[in-house]
């Protein structure tokens, strides 16, 4: 996901971040060929965790690839460890929101159908999944069902 679309991907990551408030806890995973994560577990929205992940987000390039689904496990193995270690903010909810043009096409579950079952699975009504789709020939059918059918809603932006 390159070009415009890395471009809105970045825009829509930093409104994010400035809506984090103090009480919240954040990370960040990457998906493309590999996945990648800005923090391994749960940190707090304060100010210096924010300004880091600003960075982090400004440097991040395109490299073709789209593992959604493994990008997906990763933010939910995060979610679950934080859990296992009561790690909970009270006034928070525990979602994920994943930032994509919906076209997967690497990793061990690359079709739309697979991930869409293997992560209703996974999530079992534990988080909830929104989906913001960007760019022109963005899957956002495939993004609103993966939302809806795991708490969320879908957006995007052309």
């Amino acid at each position: 996901m390159g070009g415009r679309k890395m471009q809105q991907t970045k825009e829509a990551m930093g409104t994010i971040l400035s809506d984090l408030r103090e009480k919240d806890a954040f990370a960040i995973v990457t998906f493309e060929s590999s996945t990648q994560s800005w923090s391994p577990s749960l940190v707090p929205a304060n100010q210096e965790n924010v300004a880091d992940a600003r960075g982090y987000i400004r440097d991040l390039q395109d490299a073709g690839a789209t593992n959604l689904h493994q990008g997906l496990v990763g933010a939910m193995d995060i979610l679950e460890e934080a859990k296992d270690n009561a790690i909970s903010t009270a006034g928070t909810f525990d979602l994920i929101i994943t930032l994509t043009d919906g076209m997967p096409n690497t990793g061990q579950i690359s079709d739309a159908e697979g991930i869409k079952t293997d992560i209703r699975r996974w999530l079992e009504g534990r988080f909830s999944l929104f989906c913001l789709g960007f760019g022109e020939g963005v899957r956002y059918p495939f993004l609103e069902q993966l939302a809806l059918q795991n708490k969320g809603l879908a957006t995007q932006d052309l």
